[in-house]
């Protein structure tokens, strides 16, 4: 009797020892996909957000072609808002590593897109002054940046 007592309690701890696994794998699978629907989550997000920001510089950059100092502003602010936005809600997710490289660098553009904004909102008025052809390259470095960041969200 001792020894089918000692035999029963020995399978009972082999049994409750593989739930144990089976559990902890079960919640790891559990974190993983958590995980992947937040990473995708922030992937459409940030799709969006991106084309957002994208529009945002056609509106600049046509401001600025027809040298309309008053769309030049309201296009400006709406580059800076957006940016500014865009990077408080990027802050908000979980990310794993992988899409948290591309949202880091989502971060630095999408900082530098506020500068843009902020220095164009202040000069607006003086169009007439301000250099095109300088800023006019800095919208288009920040058009090309806007494509390296898109480019990521490709692979």
């Amino acid at each position: 009797m001792n020894k089918m007592a000692f035999f029963l309690m020995f399978v009972f701890l082999v049994l409750a020892s593989g739930c144990s696994d089976v559990a902890d794998t079960v919640e790891e699978v559990n974190n993983t996909i958590s995980q992947t629907k937040e990473d995708l989550q922030f992937l459409s997000w940030m799709k969006d957000s991106m084309q957002l920001i994208k529009n945002d510089y056609a509106n600049v950059s046509e401001s600025l072609s027809s040298k309309d100092a008053e769309k030049l502003s309201e296009a400006a602010i709406a580059l800076k808002e957006d940016s500014k936005e865009a990077n408080f809600i990027r802050n908000t997710y979980t990310l794993s590593p992988s899409v948290q490289n591309v949202s880091n660098k989502y971060g630095v553009f999408l900082d530098n897109s506020y500068e843009l904004g902020a220095t164009l909102e202040e000069n607006a008025p003086h169009l007439e002054i301000l250099d095109l052809n300088s800023t006019l390259e800095e919208v288009n470095e920040g058009i090309m940046t806007w494509d390296q960041v898109n480019s990521l969200l490709q692979e």
